[in-house]
């Protein structure tokens, strides 16, 4: 074999080493991007798992807020009603319990907000196809500003003008006993055994009582627009972790 021939078959076997080279090395990356990809795409569904979680979390304290809320307004109503029915000064006769709903006890939605902020903060809510579903979830704090703003408009027109109406009231003392009851029992839900008070019809009751019912009602309105795009919302999240 000549030195020439020698020399190509060198060059060759060369030039066929470098590209196993460099294909194993491509083939390496290859893998090590496509685990990266892989590692990335389990932990999104797992990020969109937990909002989805957290979503549902958020419906069911959604929902008790509105029905606390409910059931005060309907407490401000039958003081109002027993308010007209009643000359000023005299006692009405009402239930501990509506004393409690109506002013007394003021609880407010208090959303969990962890998985949401974490996917937001990660930047990869973009990666999420649904323009709608995004928009929610961008706006999520905004919303429980707005109900926050209107809970605690609804707060202080109770314990800032109503209840000082009656601090000197007993009628009143059997409604604060059972604050930590309406807790025990549930947000909102009352269950609770009632004995009836007199309570002393105020001047001016009726106009503060009827301030207080106009915050609760904005409260009430807000939360079923948080709960129903709060719904929309679970209902897209189910349907993006389907598509994954």
């Amino acid at each position: 074999m000549s030195d020439r021939t020698r020399n190509n078959h060198r060059i060759g076997r060369l030039l066929l080493e470098g590209i196993v080279v460099i294909v194993s090395i491509l083939i390496a990356f290859g893998l090590d991007a496509w685990w990266d990809r892989s590692v990335e795409r389990r932990d999104f569904v797992d990020d969109l798992a937990n909002v989805e979680l957290e979503l549902a979390t958020n419906i069911a304290a959604v929902a008790a807020a509105v029905e606390f809320q409910a059931r005060a307004m309907a407490s401000i109503d039958v003081l109002l009603d027993h308010a007209a029915a009643t000359p000023v000064g005299a006692p009405m006769s009402v239930p501990d319990t509506v004393i409690l709903q109506a002013f007394v006890s003021t609880p407010s939605y208090d959303p969990s907000t962890g998985a949401i902020d974490a996917l937001i903060a990660s930047g990869r809510l973009s990666d999420l196809d649904d323009a709608e579903l995004k928009s929610i979830l961008t706006d999520f704090r905004t919303a429980v500003l707005d109900i926050r703003e209107d809970e605690l408009g609804a707060r202080s027109a109770a314990h800032d003008r109503v209840l000082p109406l009656f601090w000197d009231s007993p009628a009143i003392a059997s409604a604060f006993a059972k604050v930590n009851e309406i807790y025990d029992e549930g947000f909102g839900r009352v269950p609770m055994a009632s004995q009836t008070v007199d309570l002393p019809h105020v001047d001016g009751l009726s106009n503060r009582l009827h301030f207080r019912r106009a915050w609760v009602i904005a409260a009430v309105r807000e939360l079923e627009i948080h709960e129903a795009r709060l719904k929309r919302a679970a209902e897209l999240m189910s349907q993006q972790l389907r598509d994954r």
